[in-house]
């Protein structure tokens, strides 16, 4: 490893996160403990923080369509007749298919690419948009 425990008890968190390869500010004795010839590239830390803000905001969105879910009960009895237990498992269902789909998007993601996996992401959605509002009953909806 490089480093002695005495160095690592000193300052486990600088420790463990030089080790896991975060961008952190370390001590000395962790830097001297970095073999020659290793240094990060300067935009190392910007794709560590990406992935967790494009996560928060798909967080976002989910939540934000569950609420509205939420506000639309009384359009979905009235319109698609819709009983109070088809919407509580709708506002199940829906976080739980958003996801799989944001595990699968990711997997997708690195096999095919991020464009294109953007681009199939965004028409899946655009698509399954159009079903939900031309749904004629909550069996469909669901």
């Amino acid at each position: 490893m490089g480093i002695s425990l005495a160095a690592a008890q000193a300052a486990p968190k600088y420790f463990f996160a030089h080790q896991i390869g975060h961008n952190v500010h370390t001590s000395t004795s962790v830097q001297a403990a970095q073999p020659a010839g290793t240094a990060r590239p300067a935009n190392a830390g910007r794709f560590l923080v990406l992935p967790i803000l494009v996560l928060i905001l798909a967080q976002m969105g989910a939540t934000g369509d569950n609420g509205a879910l939420s506000l639309a009960t009384s359009a979905l009895t009235s319109e698609l007749g819709a009983t109070t237990a088809q919407i509580q498992l709708a506002n199940m269902i829906y976080p739980l298919v958003g996801g799989a789909f944001m595990i699968a998007g990711g997997l997708a993601g690195t096999i095919v690419g991020w464009k294109r996996t953007f681009r199939g992401g965004i028409l899946l959605c655009a698509v399954g948009e159009v079903v939900l509002a031309a749904a004629p009953s909550m069996a469909v909806f669901i």
